[in-house]
This record gives C-alpha cells, structure tokens and sequence, in this order.
C-alpha cells in the first residue's frame, strides 16, 4: 500500500487537510500521513532510516538523498 507522508507541513495545511478529509475515500485517508515539525519520529516509523534522507533524521546520504532540503515553516 502506497503512503504520502507531507512533512513539516504548516498549520494552514491542516487546517484545509481536515476540511477536505471527510469529502474522501477512508482507504485514501489512510494513505496520507500529514506531520507538523516533530516528524521524525512519526516518519521514521514509515520509512527505513537507510531510505531516508539524514535531512529529514535518516541515514541515507546516497547522491539524490544529499540533495533533498526541508525548508523551516515561517
């Protein structure tokens, strides 16, 4: 099963995600995973920390890991 984790995602976002949320499928619903700053944890628990970018508290460092960049909410 497919997920979508949206990481650091700012509070307008949920906000709209929870307005939207009803409108949808459950099995959708239960693919999208939305964090606010304190993702690590909850994301690590989707993806291996050796698939993970250390940006995002991986250890992953391969060539396309090292270019991802996670912008502060602001």
């Amino acid at each position: 099963m497919a997920q979508l984790a949206i990481v650091n995602a700012p509070s307008s976002f949920t906000a709209i995600w929870a307005v939207m949320r009803p409108w949808l499928a459950k099995e959708t619903v239960a693919k999208v995973n939305v964090l606010g700053a304190n993702y690590q944890s909850a994301l690590l628990e989707l993806v291996d920390a050796a698939n993970l970018p250390a940006t995002l508290g991986g250890t992953c460092t391969c060539e396309d890991c090292t270019n991802v960049v996670v912008e502060e909410n602001g």
